[in-house]
C-alpha cells in the first residue's frame, strides 16, 4: 500500500515491480489518494484473508512519525492518520489472519511501542519491520528488497522475530514481548507501595487499558485484587487469539497467573 503524493511514488512502485519479478501474483500494490483509502485497503486486505485464509504481509510506504501516518488527499493537500485511528482496522486484519499479520511500514520507526500500548482486546498484529533510523529512500528500498528476498526464500522465521533477524537498517519488533514487558510493566508500576484501595484503583486501569471491563467499585478491594492473575490471563488469552485457535496456546502461552500471584505476594497484597 502506497500513500505518497505523485512526485513521491517511487519507491513502492519499484519494490512492488522487482516482488513481482521474482514471484508473480505475490504482491499486490494500492495506491491511495486519501486517508479513507487507507482504510479501505486495510479492509479489503480484511476480506481476502477470511475468504481465502490467507496470512497477507501489510506493507505501507508513507511519511511518518511517532504520531501516525501522513499523505495527500483528494485535493493534494497533506492529511494525517493517528496510529490510534488505523489501529482497530490492523485489529481487524489480524483477526482475519488469525493473529499471524506481519506489517512493514517504510514510514518511520518505532511504530511497534505505539501499537502495543494501544488499548483493545485483540493485538493489532504479530510483528513490526520498519527502519532502525531516518533512512534515504534507495538504502530502505535495498533494504525491503533484501528482506522480502529472506523472505520468499524461507530465510526469516516471524513466529518468533527478534531485531538481529532484520537486514541492515531495518528492524523487527516482535509484539509478543512488547505485550509481555508492557504486562509486567503495568502491574509492577500499579503495585507499588501505597494504600490498599489506591493500588486496587491503578490495577484496575491496568485492565481497561487493555480494553478489559473491571468492577470499580472499590468496596471489596481484596476480593478485587485476588481476581487480577485470573482476568489478567484471559486478557492474554484473547489479546493473541488464542480463544480462537489452539495452535496460538503453543505460540504465545504465558503463564501470566502465576507471574502476577508472585507480584502480588512480593508487594504483600494476596
Amino acid at each position: 500500500m502506497e500513500w505518497l503524493q505523485d512526485a513521491e511514488r517511487r519507491t513502492g512502485t519499484e519494490l512492488h515491480a522487482w516482488l513481482e519479478a521474482k514471484r508473480g501474483g505475490w504482491s499486490h500494490l494500492v495506491a491511495c489518494k486519501q486517508r479513507t483509502d487507507v482504510f479501505s485497503a486495510i479492509q479489503e486486505a480484511a476480506t481476502f484473508a477470511r475468504r481465502h485464509n490467507a496470512r497477507p504481509i501489510l506493507h505501507i510506504e508513507a511519511h511518518g512519525n511517532e504520531d501516525g501516518l501522513e499523505g495527500p488527499n483528494i485535493d493534494g493537500e497533506l492529511e494525517f492518520i493517528t496510529w490510534d485511528e488505523i489501529t482497530p482496522y490492523l485489529r481487524e486484519l489480524n483477526f482475519s489472519t488469525n493473529c499471524n499479520l506481519i506489517l512493514v511500514c517504510a514510514a518511520c520507526k518505532g511504530i511497534a511501542s505505539m501499537l502495543s500500548a494501544s488499548s483493545g482486546d485483540r493485538i493489532p498484529c504479530l510483528a513490526v519491520i520498519g527502519p532502525d533510523s531516518n533512512v534515504n529512500p534507495t538504502p530502505l528500498l535495498n533494504a525491503m528488497k533484501e528482506l522480502y528476498r529472506a523472505w520468499m526464500n524461507g530465510l526469516l522465521d516471524l513466529d518468533a522475530p527478534s531485531r538481529e533477524m532484520a537486514p541492515a537498517s531495518l528492524e523487527i519488533e516482535s509484539m509478543a514481548l512488547l505485550s509481555y514487558e508492557s504486562f509486567m510493566e503495568y502491574v509492577i508500576r500499579a503495585t507499588r507501595p501505597g494504600p490498599r484501595a489506591e493500588t486496587a484503583e491503578k490495577l484496575a486501569k491496568v485492565l481497561e487499558r487493555m480494553g478489559k471491563p473491571y468492577d470499580q467499585s472499590l468496596s471489596q478491594v481484596n476480593g478485587q485484587i485476588s481476581l487480577l492473575p485470573r482476568r489478567m490471563q484471559r486478557a492474554w488469552q484473547r489479546l493473541f487469539m488464542m480463544d480462537l485457535d489452539s495452535e496460538n496456546r503453543e505460540r504465545f502461552g504465558f503463564d501470566v497467573k502465576a507471574a502476577i500471584w508472585k507480584i502480588l505476594r512480593f508487594r504483600q497484597l494476596a
